[in-house]
This record gives C-alpha cells, structure tokens and sequence, in this order.
C-alpha cells in the first residue's frame, strides 16, 4: 500500500503509524529484536567512534518506506539501495528537475548517504572488514552536538535516534546491514541534548563518586601513615663490626642456635657463622670510607596491643621492638660480636621488680619487693642453693626466670616441673610470699581507671589474651619501662649517641665524650636521670604522692664480651 506524507498523522513524541496489522507487527517484532540486541552493547556503542559515523535523514522516509513511484514502486528503499545501486545514482542526478513528491522524498534519502571511495576507512574504523552490496557508504557527519534534535521520546519506546525523525528498526533488510546499522546508524535512545544532560550528569556522578573514593582512600592512607607514625617512635643507624667473627672462639664457630624465643626462631637449628653471614648480607651496608664497618637502620614501635592502648590514651608508651635489621633480634654472643667494639651496654637493673615497687601502693607488695631489692643478687644465690644445691650460672639464671614468671601471676609448681625439682624439696620461704603477693598487686593494676578501660579493650580487640589482667599489668609495666628508655637516651644524646634500644637496655656510641666519663659516673648519671623520670611519670599519672622519697631504679653498664 503506497502512503504518502500528506497521509500520515504524526504527533510529536509518537512512533509514525504504519498502515496495515503486517506492517505493524513488522515494526513491533523488529523494535524489541533490536532493543534485545542493543542492551549488551549500547555502553559500548556510545564510547564507540561510530557515534560519529551517521546520516542524516531527512523527511519522512525510512528503510522501511514504500518507494510509491517508478518502475520500483512496489519495493522499499532499502531493497532499492542494495540492489539497485544504478537506479539511486540516476535519482541522484535528477534530484533538482522537478518531479513527484515520493520522488524528491527518496532522492532526499539519498543525499545523505554518498557512493564514495571512503567506504573502507569508514568499515576499518568499525571493525568491520565485508563489504555491502552496491557500494554504498554512510557520511561521517561529525559529533552528536551538530546532528540537531529529536522529537520527543515516550517513555519506554525502544526507539533510535535520528536528527528531527524518530524511525524504527525494520526486519526489510539482511542481517548485514541490520548490523551496520545497529552499529552506526542507531544511536542511544535520548536526544542529543538529553543525551549531552545525562552524559554530564552521569560525569558528574562519576567525578562525585570517584571524588569520594579518593577521599575514602586517602583519609584511610592518612590514618593508617598517622598510626605508623605514631607507631615507629625512634629510628636508629646501628654500627657494627664487620670482622667481629673473627673474635668468636672455635666453640662458638660451631655452636647451633637453640632457642625458644619468637624473635629468634627463624635462626634455629643454624651455626652461629651462618646467622652473622646471612644478617650482615641481608641488612647491614658497609661503609665505604671505613674498612670493617658496616650499617643497619633499624625502626622501633609498639607492638599491636601497646600501640592501641597508646592511642587510647591508656599508656604514654610501651614496649618498643626493632625489625629484622636490628642486631638484638640475633643470639646475645652475636649481637656483643657485632656491637660490642663501638658500643657501652646499660640496662635497668632488675627492672620488673623496681618498676612495681614504684607503681604499687599494696603495703604487703612494697614490703616484699623491699625484701627482695634489698640485696636480689643475694637472695638469687640463697634460692638458687635451696632448690639445685649449687649456686652456678646456670642455677641463678632459673632463679630469675622464677622470679620473672611469678612476678606476671606464674606458678611455682609450673616451675619446679620444668626444672625437675624434686617434690622433697619443699617451697623457699621468700617464695612463697613473692607468688601470695603477685596476684593482689594485678588486681590493684587491674583497678586503676586506666586498667578498667585497657581490660575492655584487651578483651574486646585481643580475645586471645585468656587473663587480661595480668596483659594489662605486663603493659602497665612495659610503660614504665618507655618512660627509663627515653630518659637514658636524653643521656646518650649528651654524649656521642646511641645505637640498638634493647627493652629496658640501651647501647651508648663509644665517642670522644663518653670515653672521657668513668662508668661510676656514667651509671650514677643514668640511674638519677631514669629515677627522676619514672618517679614523675608515677606522680603524675598514678597519684603515687605517699612516698617519701622517690624509688631508686639503678642502671648497670655490662661489661664488654669482646
């Protein structure tokens, strides 16, 4: 059925009304096979540089339309443009003689689509390598914005987009050309200025949204370089002894690391010639203007529990570890191999205990940590020779291990089982009162306004820790120790510097002004200066104002192994 303009009623925002039901259903089954076949591929499509590849349709015509003249009246213009090519280029040429309205429609049709030799560079930029039957080509007609605007859209009408015509996808041409217009003809389902509206906004959100990403990922990149900031407290360049093996005796050549320690499992079952060899090659740089002598830069924060507590604002610090580059994490015969020769070693002395006395206001806990402080290389000996008969090194070193593990709450019976001490032998006195008293002292920690909170948390963020009390008192402890660490390094500072912080010891540079101070004086110095600072620390922040005088916390110099 031919249809001519002047038949059709169109009205702004509508599909144009196809006569006949087969048209109809032609049209319908055609929309909804092209808007299945659009959804996976119009993101892609509109990032596509055949967006640029259009043309521009003018008048009413479509692929679908009747011909209604000449000897192809009966045949659409698609059927005309692909095989006739010869016919198209004759109404080409008569497209400025008058003739019938049908016949100025189609010769309008195409004038936008040229016959020209660029068909291939327009095919290769599609991807597309076949060529189409006739040799027609479609115009580049630059960027969307130049096209002009379409009517309006329904909503929900799966419709394509041409400038001032809203056409519909057809089935009246193969499947060849379907995709090449799918491809390129057919354009996202907005008009061009509602296209550029949502393009903008969908930019805009996009900025908006990676704008808050990068603010997510930036505010948690700063929080996380806050914590390691707050977390590596001191950075220290260590010097050691390159030639420091050559000092080892032939025992200790051969000596194999045994240990249980978590810091130094990794060297287990290994020659002390192999450890040095692999420390010194994997962390130490020497110097180059110095035979001998090497370098290892060393980090020192808190561990996960004392870094928390610490941001808390529970402790003003605790403990601080060093990395795998620091010499202490090495057996302590290696670490004096490598140190010893340019550094003094001081250290607390029985720091635990003192660091306790000054902290507890129990009044059985002062007496018995009096007792002990008094005279505690003595009374190692005497517990010592009641539970091993002896007083070796080896004997006294268990005693203090006992000492130690009651002081965080530990059994005696614990002990005694892991040194074979015979059930004969019955329980030293002093022993007995150490472990009565340890356990009330950690409640007294416990008590503290700091220790309720700091338990909560230990029990919330560290459910691992099965006594929680007795965690907090380790940590309580370690803060105190911090709190001697930074005031022996003030003193180090006066001097030549430090190198390895070791717990509660630290190793001073062997320069010109140390070497001028005697070790009586060096220790007496360093014993004012940590006790002077744990006494205000405990003043401050604990209220421990009852005592007459602050508790002394002396610091020992060790004397050199090599």
């Amino acid at each position: 059925m031919q249809r001519t303009r002047r038949h059709v009623r169109r009205t702004s925002g509508t599909l144009p009304l196809v006569a006949g039901l087969a048209a109809t259903l032609a049209v319908v089954g055609s929309l909804c096979a092209a808007f299945v076949r659009c959804q996976g591929s119009s993101t892609s499509l509109r990032n596509s540089s055949a967006r640029k590849c259009r043309i521009l349709l003018r008048g009413r015509g479509g692929y679908d339309e009747a011909m209604g003249f000449g000897q192809y009246k009966l045949c659409t213009y698609a059927e005309v443009i692909r095989h006739h090519p010869n016919y198209c280029e004759y109404v080409l040429s008569q497209a400025d003689i008058g003739r019938c309205h049908e016949f100025v429609l189609f010769a309008k049709h195409l004038q936008n689509i040229r016959f020209n030799e660029t068909r291939a560079k327009h095919l290769q930029n599609i991807g597309c390598n076949e060529t189409s039957p006739g040799g027609w080509s479609f115009s580049d007609v630059g960027e969307p914005s130049q096209l002009g605007e379409a009517k309006a859209v329904p909503d929900g009408a799966v419709v394509w987009r041409y400038p001032s015509e809203v056409v519909e996808a057809t089935t009246s041409i193969n499947e060849w050309e379907r995709d090449f217009y799918l491809n390129i003809l057919v354009s996202p389902i907005l008009s061009d200025r509602q296209l550029a509206k949502k393009t903008e906004i969908d930019r805009k959100i996009a900025r908006s949204l990676l704008f808050q990403v990068r603010i997510r990922q930036l505010a948690k990149k700063t929080e996380i370089d806050r914590k390691i900031a707050r977390s590596l407290l001191f950075q220290v360049r260590i010097k050691v002894d390159l030639d420091g093996y050559l000092r080892l005796e032939n025992d200790a050549l051969e000596r194999v690391c045994k240990t249980d320690c978590q810091f130094k499992k990794e060297f287990v079952n290994e020659t002390y010639p192999e450890i040095l060899r692999k420390f010194i090659d994997r962390h130490v740089a020497k110097d180059e203007n110095a035979t001998g002598v090497g370098w290892t830069f060393v980090k020192y924060g808190h561990d996960r529990i004392g870094q928390r507590l610490v941001e808390e604002g529970l402790l003003a610090g605790a403990r601080v570890f060093g990395g795998k580059e620091d010499p202490f994490t090495l057996p302590s015969l290696l670490n004096e191999v490598l140190t010893d020769k340019f550094y003094v070693n001081v250290d607390d002395s029985k720091a635990h205990p003192h660091y306790m006395r000054a902290l507890t206001q129990h009044p059985e806990g002062k007496r018995v940590l009096d007792d002990f402080l008094a005279s505690p290389g003595e009374r190692m000996k005497d517990i010592a020779e009641h539970y091993f008969s002896d007083t070796s090194a080896e004997s006294i070193k268990k005693a203090k291990i006992l000492i130690l593990a009651l002081g965080m709450d530990g059994s005696v019976w614990s002990w005694r089982r892991d040194n074979n001490v015979s059930e004969d032998i019955p329980d030293h006195q002093f022993v007995t009162e150490y472990a009565a008293v340890m356990p009330d002292i950690t409640q007294e920690f416990a008590r503290l306004p700091q220790g309720k909170k700091a338990i909560e948390l230990i029990k919330k963020e560290f459910p691992n820790k099965t006594h929680p009390e007795r965690t907090w008192k380790s940590y309580l402890l370690q803060e105190v120790e911090f709190v001697s660490l930074k005031a022996k390094i003030a003193v180090a500072n006066k001097y030549d510097g430090h190198g390895s912080l070791e717990h509660d010891g630290i190793k001073l540079l062997r320069g010109p002004k140390l070497n001028n101070v005697s070790v009586a004086d060096l220790e007496a110095e360093l014993t004012a200066a940590v006790t002077e600072a744990v006494h205000r620390h405990v003043q401050l922040n604990y209220g421990r104002r009852s005592e007459a005088r602050p508790v002394q916390v002396p610091v020992c110099v060790k004397p050199a192994s090599f």
